[in-house]
């Protein structure tokens, strides 16, 4: 009897020690996932707000709704680009009388207006709870690019938007940066809706394009991220790069690029850019350098399919005969490339071409430097311990002449 009941005891213990177990990791989860009742993954713009809440950039409005729907003031952006910038103390005395010191934007607007980053309406005041409009965010965001010593460099006009001359004289540079870098990519193909109130949808897809283009390229441990689009337009994200020569009208272009062929000294995907014609087909290769051991991966593609058309890709030598390779039925922007394989040896691991993208300039495209990027969701690179690894992604561009 007493032999029965130590076992009893055991078996007991055990059965508790399963269920602390279990609840422990299931209060691990919750704790460590925000959950957004009025975010789910059917949204255009899931990825992106999680993303930036990850990043401590965003809050929710409460514990369990982000307000996706609702307008941003311009107090709430600048404390996102104060937190981007690591929360750093401002210098000076601030002269806005309606920024009160007890509000949780006074100290992001000190150290903004003291970095010429952001102004007023007046030397007095900033309107902290006004509606911040696209134009105004897309200025304070290029004015801390610029801060930041980050390249600012256009190439993009504002021809193709319909709506282009509603923009303030003010914002017009700021709008070439950005559309030349892929960070805002419009609210249609032809519009920019520079008066229109900037969404806190909006804010996290535009937050996390500027961050895969800038922040990203100055960590190489950085985890990329699956790009997403604001609604009724795509989205791009672009990234450093250099062109090559043009070619002819109708020709195929092999994509060189120069700067980004030499051998550098760290693991990336480097996508190469090439110049071209409207009309013309071209070749665009993403060739890895210092290849970790790739196993499994999935990559998606984003371009502006308003001016060309992936027409079809193939697998690289680098991967050919070493990793299966299949693509999303139909090609388009968003289209996914996904390889794996069982197991990989040393003499496996290859530098150079993964993939080959051929594409196709509209007839009616208009002359600019266009992204072709490539996102790679968390989690969806393995190598041969199908533990998760990270290689950056530089992006490249078809530059039309």
């Amino acid at each position: 009897m007493q032999k029965d009941k130590k076992i009893y005891l055991l078996v007991l213990l055990i059965v508790i020690s399963s269920i602390l177990l279990v609840t422990g990791a299931s209060f691990s989860t919750a704790s460590s996932t925000q959950k957004f009742s009025d975010v789910n993954e059917e949204n255009w713009f899931f990825s992106d707000v999680q993303y930036v809440h990850e990043k401590e950039l965003m809050n929710g409005t409460s514990d369990i709704t982000f307000a996706p729907n609702d307008s941003t003031t311009r107090g709430m952006i600048v404390t996102i680009l104060w937190r981007l910038d690591g929360e750093p103390e401002a210098t000076s005395k601030m002269s806005f009388t309606d920024v009160i010191r007890d509000k949780y934007y006074y100290d992001a607007v000190a150290w903004a207006s003291a970095k010429e980053i952001v102004s007023g309406y007046d030397d007095t005041t900033f309107g902290p709870n006004d509606y911040i409009t696209r134009e105004q965010m897309v200025t304070m965001m290029c004015r801390y690019a610029q801060h930041k010593g980050y390249d600012i460099e256009t190439t993009i006009g504002l021809e193709r938007y319909s709506d282009s001359s509603n923009i303030s004289e003010y914002s017009v540079s700021a709008f070439k940066w950005a559309i030349t870098n892929g960070i805002i990519t419009g609210t249609s193909d032809n519009t920019l809706s520079p008066q229109g109130e900037a969404l806190r949808c909006q804010v996290a897809a535009i937050l996390r394009r500027f961050c895969d283009n800038y922040i990203q390229s100055e960590n190489t441990n950085a985890e990329p991220t699956e790009e997403n689009k604001e609604p009724q337009s795509q989205g791009n994200v672009g990234g450093s790069s250099s062109s090559s020569s043009g070619n002819s009208s109708g020709a195929i272009s092999t994509g060189n690029k120069p700067a980004n062929d030499e051998k550098t000294d760290y693991s990336a995907i480097i996508v190469d850019s090439v110049e071209a014609k409207a009309g013309d087909e071209v070749l665009i290769e993403a060739k890895i350098n210092k290849n970790p051991g790739i196993l499994g991966m999935t990559l998606s593609a984003y371009y502006d399919d308003a001016v060309c058309t992936l027409v079809s890709v193939e697998n690289g030598e680098a991967f050919e005969g070493i990793l299966d390779f299949t693509t999303s039925e139909v090609l388009g922007n968003g289209a996914r490339f996904v390889w794996d394989g069982i197991e990989i040896s040393d003499k496996d691991v290859k530098d150079g071409t993964i993939l080959i993208m051929k594409f196709r300039i509209k007839d009616n495209a208009v002359g600019g430097k266009y992204p072709i990027t490539l996102k790679c969701a968390d989690g969806d690179m393995l190598d041969n311990n199908i533990s998760s690894i990270s290689v950056p992604i530089e992006s490249g561009y078809i530059v039309i002449n």
